[in-house]
């Protein structure tokens, strides 16, 4: 609200803190490739906090209906990378963008995701993120998907945020 065009939005709000969230997932990948010294799969399920967890607490509080308003389906025709969905619990598989994120950030804040892929890498094309409801052994449903799309899921979801009419305050 009434700020520049290139003046970001403060990291007080959603917006400003889903941005900066995002330009540091960004350094991250580029200081790996880079030096190779950072460890990008770290900051990256890191990033959900920013791009996840905060943004859905924030829209559920101020009553915003900002991830209702496009469906997986669509998002995956436009590009966005496709999660996918195990377990018994079919109701659980998302119908809409707010059924997905409400998802991830029920794992991501309750600590229930896992790597797969070899101990310790760094190439997010080499690893592999699950997420679920409860311990992973013991979850009712999950959600699996590649470092790398990952990456560009919380890019498109950060960018999504940005554009949209969060205006609440972390």
């Amino acid at each position: 609200m009434g700020q520049a065009e290139d003046t970001p939005p403060s990291r007080r709000t959603t917006r400003g803190f889903a941005r900066r969230t995002r330009r540091n997932l960004k350094l991250a990948r580029q200081s790996f490739e880079i030096r190779g010294d950072f460890h990008v799969v770290t900051q990256l399920v890191n990033s959900l906090l920013g791009i996840v967890v905060v943004p859905w607490q924030c829209q559920k509080q101020e009553g915003e209906k900002d991830f209702e308003s496009d469906i997986p389906m669509d998002l995956f025709k436009k590009g966005w990378p496709h999660w996918t969905f195990t377990g018994a619990e079919k109701e659980r598989e998302s119908q809409t963008l707010a059924d997905l994120v409400g998802n991830l950030r029920i794992a991501a804040a309750h600590g229930h995701y896992d790597f797969s892929g070899a101990s310790d890498c760094r190439l997010l094309n080499k690893v592999t993120i699950q997420v679920g409801i409860g311990p992973l052994g013991n979850s009712p449903w999950s959600y699996e998907i590649r470092g790398d799309k990952l990456y560009e899921f919380c890019i498109n979801l950060s960018k999504f945020i940005e554009a949209s009419q969060f205006e609440s305050t972390t």
